[in-house]
């Protein structure tokens, strides 16, 4: 793709944000992400996963601490440096439903506006539509789109702004399960640094390289899917019981969730065949 931007790294050292009545909403927290690292930010709700990713994007300032942006302050980079160094896509983004896709993945190309001319900006986009398997749809309007295909139109809408980082927020809600594994599929080949938070703990590993663990703000685990969803820690934090399997016809490593059984209950086996 014309001028592709180089993966960048992030990090947050000692990051907190504190409420006017004192509650650290985000406790502290120093986390690294190399460039071109998948990572997943998971946790239950108000464990501050939501606030540390708009950290990550200058949507939040930290009260106390610093985010790098490879070597740099965050802080000290302009917003249109930024647009053009990290896309996002919000789980709230309500787009123009009138905009035809094309014009919609343009929008990705306003960061950049005049930097290369319009012949180039619009080879930028129609290869964004290409990746993202939306070639054949440059005139349908968002409004025809299941919620699945708006994602991807969002997600090559960011590919199109050329970013070094990609920030996902929640990008699975609503998403049937089919959509959501196509979306996060389509977000791990683009091969740049990619940052989500994600609700779903069965569709963290097949698409993280390392996992995130928040609760009450702080960072309880930070490693591969497998260790940082280890089962006591996946029991102490979301109060559910975790299972590793193995897809048995490609191979590749699963986690299996579910409820706990209530103490002294007798789970009933099925008869051996």
């Amino acid at each position: 793709m014309v001028g592709a931007a180089a993966p960048l790294g992030l990090k947050a050292v000692q990051v907190s944000i504190v409420t006017p009545d004192a509650r650290r909403i985000v406790d502290a927290v120093d986390l690294s992400v190399e460039p071109g690292e998948r990572l997943a930010i998971v946790g239950p709700n108000g464990a501050g996963k939501t606030s540390l990713l708009r950290l990550f994007f200058g949507r939040l300032k930290p009260d106390t601490g610093q985010i790098l942006l490879g070597c740099r302050d965050l802080a000290g980079i302009s917003l249109t440096e930024r647009a053009r160094l990290i896309a996002v896509v919000g789980q709230n983004d309500v787009p123009d439903l009138r905009l035809t896709v094309a014009d919609y993945v343009g929008l990705g190309r306003i960061p950049h506006r005049g930097r290369l001319g319009a012949g180039a900006d619009r080879e930028i986009v129609e290869r964004a539509l290409e990746r993202l398997g939306l070639g054949a749809w440059t005139g349908r309007r968002l409004q025809t789109l299941s919620g699945g295909e708006r994602q991807r139109a969002a997600i090559a809408r960011a590919l199109a702004q050329q970013p070094s980082i990609l920030i996902l927020d929640e990008p699975t809600n609503h998403l049937d399960p089919r959509a959501r594994a196509d979306m996060l599929e389509a977000a791990r080949r683009l091969g740049i640094t990619v940052v989500a938070v994600l609700h779903d703990l069965a569709s963290v590993s097949a698409f993280a390289d390392r996992v995130a663990v928040m609760q009450g703000g702080r960072l309880v685990a930070h490693d591969t899917p497998a260790t940082a969803l280890d089962p006591k820690i996946v029991r102490h934090v979301f109060a559910m019981d975790c299972f590793p399997f193995t897809n048995p016809e490609t191979g590749r490593s699963l986690l299996v969730f579910d409820t706990p059984a209530p103490a002294g209950s007798k789970v009933a086996r099925a008869p051996a065949p």
